[in-house]
């Protein structure tokens, strides 16, 4: 089984977020002429996909680490958050 590479790390997901977070509120605040709020809609959207991206690639490492320090063998098993 190979392991899956992401392009973002952990401090890179994190300030990805952040960017965001920012676009968002400046998006809500009406900042910026409709082209601009436009680009803003375009970046977070793509920001988004990538954090997406992370979080599922990430997920499938732990799904590795978690089952094969517990059972000793790998098997797939999709990854759940508790609520």
């Amino acid at each position: 089984m190979s392991k899956a590479k992401t392009s973002t790390t952990s401090a890179g997901f994190d300030a990805q977020l952040q960017q965001v977070k920012q676009l968002v509120q400046e998006i809500q605040q009406g900042e910026g002429t409709f082209e601009q709020t436009v680009t803003k809609i375009e970046t977070a959207a793509k920001l988004i996909q990538e954090c997406r991206n992370y979080l599922e690639q990430t997920s499938l490492t732990l799904d590795q680490v978690l089952l094969d320090a517990d059972t000793g063998e790998l098997t797939e098993e999709p990854f759940e958050l508790e609520d």
